[in-house]
């Protein structure tokens, strides 16, 4: 039998039946989803039946998918789980057409003012804030980091407070239109400065950042949707099912906007609170060490490996684990760098996620007793500071599980995606 790698990134199921999701099946909901996509991009907007249709297939097979790994809770899969159940419920009618339209617009505000609020924060405001006007400053030649601390903070602070204005202004129909605009150029600003011109992040945030560029500009610039399926009628609902089709988006979309607010507290995601670019989240930082490496990688000649990788010359092959510095015996495990080496997109930015993570793989042979971790909480606002707990054995991850929901009670998944 077929042993897993342990250097293979795994599924950290979002329920405890999720693990019976398996690799067949996983392909089986992506290809769904991929082709009720596809449905929903060539359907003519007279075909109601069919679209409504093909975004229930699209939101059935995201939120299994989810489930089955709550990796994929990324922040523009949640929004199009969001979007989805819309679009399934509300329909495509030209009775629903503003209705739905109007949901949809006041969730994109909730997305910028909550974003904007997460960045009101120390750690945003001394970190990747003063990252971004350093970039931004850099493509002009401006050496933002020789300026003092004070100017360089009232610089950062200005991203959160352009971006709240902005959703503020989002909400009043005299301005409307001048905010879409600007919105969509602060989205092309974003991916400038997150492009391999710049910091460098993964494609999917540059590609989310290119469609919400798009969809506000068509979303609160009029259209000729109403135009086209008042031309072109199609079937209504019966008015029961239209009905409880909008209370279950009323539902969704309050719960969406209003959740956020607990965002602090721990009882909702960080992600899933739009709150993006801030560094303010709950973590956990892994180390593993090197008697793992040394047992799981083959030796090579010490002679012809750098001095950093002669100890473990795994390393070279590893990217995301970190040389022991100190001579300790021990390696920082980066699970940011893990993530966006074999996935492809940023590690979801919660404790409660990368404490299941930390207990999965200190349940297998590999690791068990050769590694640990150090909790971090959420970052007070306006200090910066975090309350830290060390996670050495089984029993403080056990204790550390107990604090979190929406976790696995017990191991996940063996598999990994590929």
């Amino acid at each position: 039998m077929a042993h897993e790698d342990p250097f293979a990134y795994p599924c950290i199921p979002l329920v405890e039946w999720g693990t019976r999701i398996g690799h067949v099946t996983d392909r089986v909901l992506t290809l769904l989803l991929m082709t009720c996509l596809v449905i929903n991009a060539v359907s003519p907007n007279n075909r109601v039946g069919m679209r409504r249709a093909a975004w229930a297939g699209a939101f059935f097979s995201l939120v299994l998918l989810i489930l089955a790994d709550q990796h994929r809770l990324q922040p523009w899969l949640y929004q199009t789980v969001l979007l989805s159940a819309a679009f399934s419920w509300m329909g495509f009618t030209s009775e629903r057409a503003s209705q739905t339209q109007g949901y949809v617009r006041v969730l994109f505000v909730s997305i910028y003012l909550c974003s904007a609020l997460g960045k009101l924060d120390f750690q945003f405001l001394h970190t990747v804030g003063q990252d971004f006007a350093r970039t931004a400053f850099g493509f002009a030649g401006i050496d933002f980091l020789g300026w003092d601390s004070r100017p360089r903070l009232i610089t950062a602070t200005c991203f959160p407070v352009v971006e709240l204005l902005l959703g503020t202004l989002l909400l009043v129909p005299a301005t409307r239109k001048v905010a879409a605009v600007l919105v969509a150029a602060m989205h092309l600003g974003i991916f400038t400065l997150l492009s391999p011109l710049g910091l460098g992040h993964s494609l999917g945030v540059l590609i989310w950042n290119l469609v919400m560029a798009f969809a506000v500009l068509a979303l609160f610039f009029p259209s000729s949707y109403e135009q086209t399926s008042e031309s072109h009628p199609s079937r209504e609902p019966s008015q029961k099912r239209s009905r409880f089709g909008l209370r279950l988006t009323q539902a969704l979309f309050a719960c969406a906007i209003l959740f956020p607010l607990a965002e602090r507290t721990g009882y909702w995601d960080h992600w899933q609170s739009w709150s993006l670019y801030s560094p303010h989240n709950s973590r956990v930082s892994v180390q593993l060490h090197s008697s793992a490496l040394r047992e799981l990688t083959p030796r090579t000649d010490a002679s012809s490996q750098p001095d950093a990788a002669r100890d473990s010359p795994a390393l070279a092959n590893l990217p995301w684990i970190g040389p022991d510095d100190d001579e300790d015996g021990w390696h920082s495990v980066s699970l940011a760098d893990w993530s966006l080496h074999q996935r492809a997109v940023p590690v979801l930015p919660q404790s409660r996620y990368q404490v299941a993570l930390l207990h999965h793989l200190s349940q297998q042979p590999a690791f068990r007793s050769r590694i640990r971790g150090i909790h971090k909480s959420v970052s007070d606002r306006w200090t910066g500071e975090r309350e830290e707990t060390y996670l050495l054995d089984q029993d403080d991850l056990a204790r550390a599980l107990a604090k979190h929901w929406m976790i696995p009670s017990t191991k996940p998944a063996s598999r990994h995606i590929e």
